[in-house]
């Protein structure tokens, strides 16, 4: 309520909790990079929506000791349907023990019965379709990577991420020539490691995907988008040069990803690797135009416990893709 100190909310909603009564309400945990965000939210937001829950969105703690990959909060720029969460909200102070606690004491526990959920792995997991809400207060933390957790709602995520503020001039103007141009195909590649060949994509994954495209797309135009754009070029230039392209990007806008995802997604036709940030931008391009929008993704499986990334598991890639 408006005019309360934050920890009288904070004791009242506990008391809600405790009692069994009061709205519906599920704080999500934000972490990992744009595409991981992405996920979390979409299917934290499905939730909300069939339980007509509030969603509170945590956009701190999943970060706060990200001390390898340095990730922040990348959401602002959307139009999120949601409020940031308050501090006592994220259970703090001493946040991350008493998370610890939480997921302990939540672990065995049915899932109709959890305060606090945990989702164990990444693969497709259908209970959080038929999952009910307790009144009160509900802690979720979970990568949420499927298209299946957020389908039914799919017209309300569209339009909770359509909008990407603050960008440019020149951007904008140059977003709208994308999606002019029917024969634009958004190429992403992303590096991991130092150039490991058990996550990094190969040229010859690339190769064919082209010549995927060239069996649907006219005279096809290729834009290449990277987290690295000068290695990028140097290394898909030989396989580049009998078709028309451009490389998007230059070392100034090394991390600027939110720039880059909203010019990708503008493109008509994808081709993606192993990358979550390319999933959604292939998926939020082809929402309007599915039966002309191609997308091209890599089939393999990669084991997280042996990579820095996890891909091909059950539910990653929507069925009407083309994986190769």
């Amino acid at each position: 309520m408006v005019g309360r100190p934050d920890w009288v909310n904070f004791l009242a909603a506990q008391l809600c909790v405790n009692n069994g009564f009061g709205m519906k309400k599920i704080i999500v945990l934000l972490k990992g990079g744009l595409g991981n965000q992405l996920f979390t939210y979409a299917t934290a937001r499905a939730i909300a929506i069939r339980n007509d829950a509030e969603l509170v969105l945590d956009s701190v703690s999943g970060f706060a000791h990200d001390t390898f990959y340095q990730r922040t909060y990348a959401l602002h720029d959307f139009n999120l349907h949601g409020r940031l969460a308050s501090y006592l909200e994220r259970k703090e102070p001493f946040g991350r023990i008493r998370r610890s606690l939480s997921r302990r004491w939540y672990r065995n526990k049915p899932l109709s019965k959890k305060r606090f959920i945990q989702q164990v792995g990444v693969t497709y997991d259908p209970n959080l379709l038929d999952l009910k809400l307790q009144n009160g207060v509900t802690y979720f933390d979970g990568f949420g990577q499927s298209e299946m957790y957020f389908e039914d709602v799919q017209d309300a995520i569209f339009n909770d991420l359509s909008v990407q503020c603050g960008q440019q001039v020149d951007d904008v103007n140059f977003a709208k020539k994308l999606t002019k141009d029917p024969s634009s195909v958004g190429v992403h590649y992303r590096w991991f490691d130092d150039d490991s060949q058990l996550s990094n994509m190969s040229l010859d994954y690339y190769a064919k995907a082209i010549n995927e495209i060239l069996l649907y797309v006219k005279s096809p135009t290729f834009y290449i988008f990277s987290d690295n754009p000068s290695r990028t070029k140097e290394k898909f230039g030989p396989l580049l040069t009998q078709y028309k392209h451009f490389f998007i990007g230059n070392d100034e806008s090394f991390n600027n990803a939110n720039r880059d995802f909203y010019l990708l997604r503008h493109c008509n036709h994808f081709i993606i690797g192993n990358s979550t940030f390319a999933w959604w931008a292939a998926w939020l391009g082809e929402y309007l135009s599915r039966a002309r929008t191609i997308v091209v993704a890599p089939a393999l499986s990669i084991d997280p416990s042996v990579s820095s990334t996890a891909w091909g598991f059950h539910g990653l890639l929507p069925a009407r893709w083309k994986k190769l």
